[in-house]
């Protein structure tokens, strides 16, 4: 696969998009019996994202580096949400323990330059953990991500429902089989 990257300001993005759902599946991706809701977090002040996988040097007995193999792909994000209601505190401490989900990020506001929105749909598990300061409040909200065996694929329907009727999928969208996430651009 050869690079894509190119030089293009309207790439350049600060600010995130401030959105962070979810929604309760099987432990292969697939919807339970009856589909769950789509849980809306509420505002995010901050996130980070993280797919990395190490390179681990080896050598040979006379301490010359030879090559490198790739170590374990660590995969999910965290959120930090701006509501510590009651709901979300008791939601994230009981009801994420066992639980796998689909989920929605809205990775940047519309790009003034390229007029794209970047959404990012991520399979896996919501740890459980609760833990924040005052003043401030924000709980962090840690995603782990898991690599799927089988595809999960979104229809435009779905898709509008997740992320609201201000934005319009133009195409199913497909988290592949063998990844954990993607990543889309929309344009509004």
């Amino acid at each position: 696969m050869a690079l894509t990257v190119t030089d293009d300001v309207g790439d350049i993005s600060s600010k995130g998009g401030s959105v962070f759902k979810a929604q309760a599946r099987t432990s292969a991706g697939a919807n339970l019996g009856t589909p769950d809701t789509v849980h809306d977090f509420g505002d995010v002040a901050s996130s980070t994202f993280k797919d990395k996988t190490p390179r681990e040097a080896r050598y040979n007995e006379a301490g010359e580096k030879k090559k490198s193999e790739l170590g374990n792909r660590d995969t999910g994000f965290t959120v930090n949400l701006m509501q510590r209601g009651l709901k979300v505190i008791d939601s994230i401490r009981n009801e994420t323990r066992s639980a796998y989900f689909l989920s929605l990020r809205k990775m940047s506001e519309s790009n003034a330059l390229t007029g794209g929105t970047q959404w990012s749909f991520a399979f896996g598990q919501i740890n459980p953990d609760v833990e924040f300061s005052l003043p401030g409040g924000e709980i962090p909200c840690t995603f782990e991500g898991y690599i799927l065996e089988t595809a999960i694929t979104l229809t435009p329907g779905e898709l509008t429902s997740w992320a609201g009727n201000t934005t319009t999928f133009p195409a199913t969208i497909t988290i592949p089989a063998g990844d954990w996430c993607k990543i889309v651009e929309v344009t509004t």
